[in-house]
């Protein structure tokens, strides 16, 4: 869609070259009708929020997480969505949801082919990824974002050139979604909540010049869809913006959130 816009601002403006989208993914990829459809969790109270980190909040956050830590700095996606999942984690233990939280990330497998395909590939050329944590008592909850954070982190490692590769084999489609049978066969019993995150953070969302100059401000359109968070870049490139869609008693608690709040950057909600 990135490349699409991009490419109709480019021959709008009069550029001598515009790059467009390349169509030979379907080739390299089996297709299946059998896989599981993602259905995404939709209510009546859904409200949506923006949450905005510079690039002075995001190192603070970042370094703060690898603080006495045995493992490498997070990157600013591991840090900002492993925070904002976990205040949301918090918000649905205070109205009473289930212990059994899982994260479903998309993992973009464009640069993790051999060869890597280009940016502009079209397709839905991303893995789905899980990672869960289950909370019985509020003493777990300590440390809880360094946990959220490293396991995010060990879950997108595993979409390596090895699992793409599964990927284009003849049953790559099941397998890309395996995963998510076994989490809900583990928690069923406690029940489950699921959270979606997606990053276009690195995406050039911003580089749409129609001729009359690049956008000010890239903004999602509300969708009754609950319980994602969408992170987008900023214009100036250094900072991110946390898109949420949560229920509206559970977001009331999440923007009051203090640890929250102690890292966003102003306008901090909107």
């Amino acid at each position: 869609m990135i490349t699409f816009i991009n490419s109709w601002a480019a021959k709008a403006r009069g550029a001598s070259e515009v790059m467009g989208p390349s169509f030979d993914a379907a080739s390299l990829f089996p297709s299946k009708l059998s896989v599981p459809r993602y259905v995404f969790a939709v209510g009546k109270n859904v409200v949506i929020r923006r949450f905005a980190f510079d690039a002075l909040k995001i190192a603070s956050l970042r370094d703060r997480i690898a603080k006495g830590q045995p493992f490498p700095r997070p990157t600013s996606y591991e840090a900002v969505s492993s925070l904002i999942w976990q205040c949301v984690i918090r918000a649905q233990r205070a109205v009473g949801s289930p212990g059994a939280y899982v994260a479903l990330s998309a993992v973009n497998k464009r640069k993790r082919m051999v060869p890597p395909l280009p940016e502009h590939s079209f397709g839905n050329l991303w893995v789905p990824v899980y990672t869960s944590v289950m909370l019985e008592s509020e003493s777990h909850e300590e440390d809880m974002q360094s946990c959220l954070e490293r396991q995010l982190r060990d879950s997108i490692k595993k979409v390596n050139t090895d699992l793409v590769k599964e990927l284009q084999g003849p049953d790559g489609s099941v397998k890309a979604h395996e995963s998510i049978s076994g989490l809900v066969e583990k928690y069923s019993k406690y029940g489950l909540r699921f959270c979606n995150i997606t990053s276009w953070s690195r995406f050039p969302i911003y580089e749409a010049d129609f001729g009359w100059g690049k956008p000010i401000w890239v903004s999602m359109c509300p969708l009754p869809s609950k319980d994602s968070i969408f992170l987008l870049g900023n214009r100036s490139s250094d900072g991110i913006e946390a898109w949420v869609r949560m229920d509206k008693e559970e977001m009331a608690i999440i923007e009051q959130d203090e640890e929250l709040l102690s890292f966003l950057s102003p306008p901090n909600i909107a």
